[in-house]
C-alpha cells in the first residue's frame, strides 16, 4: 500500500423484519455466510433508516410489511443513504405487482418466506454476492 489507496470499506448488512424470531434467524444466516463484518437489525421503518444512516449497508434484507409502513416505501430513502446497497425484499406475499414495484424501486430481488430453506439460502447468497 502506498498510502494513496482508500482504506478497505467495512462491509455491513441490515436486516429489517418486525418478527423478532425471523429477524434473529436472518441475522444468523447472514453471519453464517461470512460476508459482512457487521450486521444490524431493525424491527420497523424508522429504525431501518436510522441504522442505515449509521451502517451505510452493502446489503439490506427488508420485509414488505412493517409496523409503520411498507418496506417498498423505504426503498428511495435507502437508495439515497446507501446507493450501492443490494436490497432484497423478503415477504410471505406472492404478488406479481408488488414484486414489480420492488424491482422498479431499486431492489435486486424479491424472495418469498415460504420458499424451501435450501432454495432461500441459495437465492440469498446469490443476491448478496452478485
Amino acid at each position: 500500500m502506498t498510502g494513496t489507496e482508500p482504506a478497505p470499506r467495512h462491509r455491513t448488512a441490515l436486516v429489517v423484519d418486525d418478527d423478532e424470531r425471523v429477524r434473529a434467524t436472518l441475522v444468523r444466516i447472514l453471519r453464517w455466510f461470512g460476508l459482512w463484518e457487521e450486521i444490524g437489525a431493525a424491527a420497523d421503518g424508522a429504525a431501518c433508516l436510522a441504522l442505515a444512516g449509521e451502517l451505510r449497508p452493502d446489503f439490506v434484507l427488508i420485509d414488505l410489511w412493517l409496523p409503520d409502513g411498507r418496506g417498498l416505501d423505504l426503498l428511495p430513502e435507502l437508495r439515497a443513504i446507501a446507493p450501492d446497497a443490494r436490497i432484497v425484499v423478503l415477504t410471505a406475499e406472492e404478488a406479481p405487482e408488488l414484486r414489480a414495484q420492488a424491482l422498479a424501486g431499486g431492489a435486486v430481488g424479491y424472495l418469498l418466506k415460504t420458499m424451501p430453506a435450501d432454495g432461500l439460502l441459495a437465492e440469498l447468497r446469490a443476491l448478496a454476492t452478485a
